[in-house]
């Protein structure tokens, strides 16, 4: 009788070494090695003390997210358009949040993003608590700093009602800005100087992503915004409405020698290359700055900065706002 015989006439089987392993393991106390611990509701792992739990609120905007949800998540959102960083997603929860539909914070808390939670479930976004691996999973080579909020498609605002609203100030139209950071950083100076609205030329200028929302520092969630197709056209109908027209580029003229004591708007153009001849001249004035000699190029969000802080010094010096 040979031994499997043996075993069958016992009615044993004689136990493997993996077996044996599987057994061993079931008694233990810890899991298998490389196995994920699985979570309760209390958010308690395999070892270690139970986490205190967060509070959830009585309209179950706050989910706590168990591990093996966290994959199938990401795959549905990694290509949604999401805000993230501390100063972004402030700005964006204070001043626009019901176009946000959802939170993402770090299952531990942290002190920089306190309140926040509060603040989207008054305006009735979902609250989900995640591990950092999940945002970096998310937001790959993003500094999110353990907070992201996705937002509904961006708003823009008309560009008809920005014409029908009374020329004044300063306007900021880009055209063929096809960076992202440099976008943000257009957008973060025209916040900080007091621009009324910002122009993006929708064929060659980059639109409003989840990049230019982290590079502008919030200021793209407080800024009215809008999309034109032609870039000509548009300058011919703020003529009409009283505008006056300056391009950023080489010109006669310098720009801390032209009079900005007007309703203006400044038109940039792509990196590199500039502002367009077809472009140039339709402009009222091209209006160069002044730099040392030998060098003649700047990054274009420094010229727009340039540019923002001289129109609102020239303002301010002969007090015509």
């Amino acid at each position: 009788m040979d031994e499997r015989e043996k075993q069958k006439a016992h009615g044993k089987p004689k136990p493997s070494s993996q077996g044996g392993r599987n057994e061993r393991n079931a008694r233990s106390k810890y899991p298998p090695k490389g196995a994920r611990p699985s979570f309760g509701k209390g958010g308690q792992g395999g070892r270690g003390p139970a986490r205190e739990q967060k509070p959830q609120s009585s309209e179950s905007l706050v989910e706590e997210v168990k591990p093996t949800q966290e994959r199938e998540h990401a795959e549905e959102t990694a290509e949604q358009d999401w805000v993230f960083g501390v100063h972004a997603v402030r700005a964006f929860l204070e001043t626009q949040a019901t176009e946000g539909e959802e939170l993402i914070l770090l299952d531990q808390g942290q002190k920089a993003t306190a309140g926040f939670a509060q603040m989207a479930q008054e305006s009735g976004i979902l609250v989900r608590y995640r591990p950092r691996s999940f945002l970096e999973r998310l937001l790959p080579q993003s500094n999110h700093q353990g907070v992201a909020l996705r937002k509904k498609s961006f708003v823009y605002a008309s560009f008809e009602s920005l014409l029908e609203a009374p020329a004044e100030g300063a306007l900021l139209f880009l055209v063929g800005v096809q960076d992202p950071g440099n976008v943000g950083a257009l957008l973060r100076s025209a916040r900080a100087f007091g621009v009324k609205a910002v122009l993006l030329s929708q064929r060659d200028t980059c639109p409003i992503n989840r990049a230019v929302h982290k590079a502008a520092v919030g200021a793209a969630a407080t800024l009215p915004i809008a999309q034109v197709r032609k870039p000509i056209e548009t300058i011919s109908a703020l003529k009409e409405a009283g505008w006056w027209i300056l391009g950023l580029a080489p010109g006669q003229e310098t720009l801390d020698r032209f009079d900005l004591c007007r309703p203006v708007v400044f038109v940039l153009g792509a990196e590199g290359p500039g502002l367009k001849p077809s472009v140039q001249k339709h402009c009222d004035a091209l209006l160069g700055i002044p730099m040392s000699a030998g060098w003649d190029s700047l990054n274009v969000s420094v010229s727009g900065g340039i540019a923002l802080y001289e129109w609102q010094r020239q303002v301010r010096q002969k007090n015509c706002a």
